[in-house]
């Protein structure tokens, strides 16, 4: 492959990258150029580029125009999150239970609880930070549905309100202040007046 065809193959891949969610287009990108650019790596011995190009060939062609990689991600990529069983989410002096603070905020969407769960874990509790099992456990206290792609709600919520931030530790999950005046000010919504 010549340095030409090279470009446009990343160029390509770097579209289809985009699709993935923010957190994973990285590695996205890694695992759809490992193979295609092993020709250009400094690094790569003439017999890996040997082999990388047998088993290349060994794979049969598509038809022009298929697509070289998969629209849908691999089914083996299942989210899986836990309960966190040390997380203390009972009435504590004058901190209320979740059950209870969830109650009162009323969140009617995922990214409402999203932030009432962040904002009681970190405002509340004291935590430096939420982690996605933490976020999980709360779900499972008050008996709803987590949704299913789990970790791309909390982006959702992090892109699209900004009431929540990922902190710098690998899924943890903080409150900035457009999320605790979200909390504190605009929830529970009124409800109309009927």
């Amino acid at each position: 492959m010549d340095q030409e065809t090279l470009k446009n193959e990343l160029r390509e891949i770097a579209k289809i990258v985009k699709e993935f969610p923010e957190a994973v287009q990285q590695e996205a990108f890694a695992i759809l150029t490992r193979d295609l650019t092993s020709d250009f790596s400094p690094q790569a011995s003439p017999s890996k580029k040997a082999a990388t190009r047998k088993a290349t060939a060994d794979v049969p062609s598509k038809p022009k125009g298929a697509s070289k990689v998969p629209s849908k991600k691999p089914s083996g990529g299942k989210e899986s999150y836990s309960i966190d069983r040390h997380l203390d989410l009972t009435e504590s002096g004058s901190i209320p239970s979740f059950k209870d603070f969830h109650t009162e905020k009323n969140p009617k969407t995922a990214a409402e609880f999203t932030a009432v769960a962040v904002y009681y874990l970190v405002k509340l509790r004291g935590s430096e930070s939420a982690s996605l099992d933490h976020l999980y456990t709360c779900y499972a206290e008050v008996k709803k549905k987590q949704p299913k792609a789990f970790r791309q709600s909390v982006n959702d919520t992090k892109s699209k309100q900004g009431w929540v931030e990922w902190g710098s530790e690998s899924d943890q999950i903080v409150i900035p202040h457009r999320g605790t005046v979200f909390v504190e000010h605009d929830l529970p919504r009124n409800e109309p007046a009927k």
